[in-house]
């Protein structure tokens, strides 16, 4: 009787342990996985990697380790379609342009300084003016003055000299020249 039941057993489950693997798709909830992994409920993922630590399996040439010492970089930025088909996506924005603010003009021929990332962190946590139930800061975590690369894309230099920013986006400039309504500095701030 038990040869009978396992011979049964096998019969049936063979083929379906065949036309799985030949398929190679797996399905969570649903017996016709239309991609190689294919979830039919809310999908949770623990314990997710942070940019730059040291913490993964797969090393940079993408092949398996024995210790997660490898370090994790986000490069990609994953989206989903309309039927929760997941992708990347080119082009993925990590920048943005420093909000207006003034600078001290009056000042010439001396170095002045102006912390950019400050001036930044007021305007996006303590808006001027915001919608009806609009939250009370712009980004409630805001990246960390270290987190963020800064440049100076273009600046009036018939006004301002000597225009650098540090790592810690501190700016130093020199006024030669009385600016104009025509006077700008466009300043962009990059994610690292």
């Amino acid at each position: 009787m038990n040869k009978l039941f396992f011979i049964l057993v096998l019969a049936v489950c063979a083929p379906m342990s065949l036309l799985a693997q030949s398929a190679s798709k797996v399905g969570v909830n649903t017996r016709e996985p239309s991609e190689n992994l294919h979830v039919k409920g809310t999908v949770r993922v623990e314990k997710l990697p942070v940019d730059g630590e040291s913490s993964i399996y797969t090393n940079s040439a993408g092949q398996n380790t024995t210790t997660a010492n490898n370090k994790f970089s986000a490069k990609k930025m994953v989206v989903a379609n309309e039927h929760g088909v997941l992708g990347t996506i080119r082009g993925v924005v990590n920048w943005f342009f420093m909000p207006s603010i003034t600078i001290n003009t009056a000042t010439m021929n001396t170095p002045q300084t102006i912390d950019l990332y400050e001036k930044f962190r007021e305007q996006f946590q303590t808006p001027q003016v915001r919608s009806d139930n609009a939250p009370q800061s712009i980004m409630p975590t805001l990246p960390t003055n270290t987190e963020l690369y800064y440049y100076v894309t273009d600046y009036d230099r018939n006004v301002l000299t000597n225009v650098s920013i540090n790592a810690n986006g501190v700016m130093t400039y020199t006024v030669s020249r009385q600016p104009s309504e025509a006077s700008y500095v466009n300043i962009v701030f990059v994610l690292k």
